[in-house]
């Protein structure tokens, strides 16, 4: 989650001056090592010369922690480019348990990796890899403001955690003599930016989701991995759920969840929110919730829905956090992305999915045409080859068909 602008410069680049890991669950921070890779130079690559950064920036910077398991685990280890036998480690007894690197300057960042601590063997037998499980990672500039923060998620059986990555992947400013030779990642193509014979590759811009949108202008919360904002006492309350689509925008679901009317009890009530949508945006999952009455209207003006039923918010959230994020779609639509997702929650809760559910998907990808353009950008990739023929001719019809087809074989529906 980008927290401020202030840190970043030309193609969304972060000037990052410190790092800091923070647990959110009582479990110590404990990390074999924590990897830095700098960007590259532009105005060298701009001098034509071709600069790598440093691989690892943190390696020997000054680091910092909370506490030391037994006065040995050092924060000094964390940042000795030993990847898999010194570690550091906070007390067992440290709750609020931290480590922080001080890059001593501030570095156009590209990634944030973290090797995490295993015990014993790199089978893990003690599940140690899970200690880190919802840890946040905090990119802080040279005003010490956060730019960057994010939830490491389920880190169980994660031996290396990509714990942050610029948008720009491994050095986009290679130089390349000509358009073919010189698109090493999704819609990129060489751009007016020229010097001599070369041509460099720009990457595109950072794409802000509808959802993200929708949630910024309806005025919705982002709760944390914690879900420290939602009181416990609302776990029995009970909720209607429904897969929502935009009405008006392009084709795009959230899962919702609306306190249903019959919760009168004022100790249920109050302080639990009266609206939720869960979504995953690029690989994090996200719960936003309406912290009001008044906001809720939000949820039901600006989609259409389709009612799945009913749960307990504790289960929804039991749920919830069993799923997995979805970052780059295995499915035969990307814009169907969002509805595996929301599969994932309402599978969890036994929920049937029914032929209504199945033509409400099928309505809301095909209502703007917007799914087709998207495929026709996207066709070379998995289940997408199939539909060739149909996008080279722009055959609506038969496009329509191939998505009704997939939306029905991927949903259990009796006959």
């Amino acid at each position: 989650m980008q927290l401020k602008k202030g840190g970043q410069y030309d193609e969304g680049r972060y000037w990052i001056k410190k790092i800091k890991l923070e647990s959110t669950t009582g479990a110590p921070i404990q990390i074999f090592d924590l990897i830095v890779h700098e960007d590259v130079d532009r105005d060298d690559v701009y001098n034509n010369r071709k600069v790598y950064a440093q691989d690892n920036f943190a390696l020997g910077r000054p680091v910092t922690q909370s506490s030391t398991f037994r006065g040995k685990f050092h924060a000094s280890q964390a940042v000795d480019g030993n990847i898999n036998s010194t570690f550091s480690h906070t007390a067992s007894d440290d709750k609020s348990a931290w480590l922080e690197v001080d890059l001593t300057a501030p570095i156009a960042v590209r990634k944030v990796e973290i090797h995490n601590r295993w015990c014993g063997s790199p089978a893990d037998p003690k599940a140690c890899l899970c200690r880190l499980s919802d840890a946040k990672i905090i990119l802080y500039d040279e005003e010490n403001d956060a730019v960057f923060k994010y939830s490491l998620g389920d880190t169980c059986n994660k031996q290396v955690i990509h714990a942050f990555e610029n948008i720009i992947p491994d050095h986009p400013w290679d130089m390349c003599d000509d358009d073919s030779d010189c698109n090493p990642f999704s819609q990129t193509v060489c751009t007016e930016y020229t010097s001599r014979k070369y041509k460099y590759c720009a990457a595109p811009p950072k794409q802000i989701t509808e959802v993200q949108e929708w949630a910024e202008m309806s005025n919705l919360q982002e709760v944390d991995s914690s879900k420290k904002d939602i009181p416990l006492a609302c776990d029995v309350a009970r909720y209607n759920l429904g897969l929502y689509a935009f009405a008006n925008q392009t084709s795009h679901f959230v899962l919702g969840a609306t306190m249903m009317p019959s919760n009168e009890e004022e100790d249920v009530v109050a302080g639990c929110p009266p609206a939720l949508a869960f979504a995953s945006l690029a690989g994090r999952k996200v719960i936003f919730l309406s912290p009001t009455a008044e906001e809720d209207v939000h949820l039901l003006s600006d989609f259409n829905v389709q009612a799945l039923g009913s749960a307990e918010l504790k289960d929804i959230l039991d749920a919830e956090h069993k799923a997995e994020a979805i970052d780059d779609s295995k499915y035969d639509l990307t814009a169907n992305t969002c509805v595996h997702y929301a599969a994932k929650i309402w599978r969890g809760l036994d929920i049937e999915e029914t032929r209504d559910l199945a033509d409400f998907i099928i309505t809301n990808l095909l209502k703007d045409g917007s799914s087709l353009e998207y495929a026709k950008q996207n066709a070379k990739y998995d289940g997408r080859r199939a539909l060739t023929s149909y996008l080279m001719e722009g055959d609506e019809v038969g496009f329509g068909e191939y998505v009704k087809d997939t939306v029905y074989s991927q949903l259990y529906i009796n006959p």
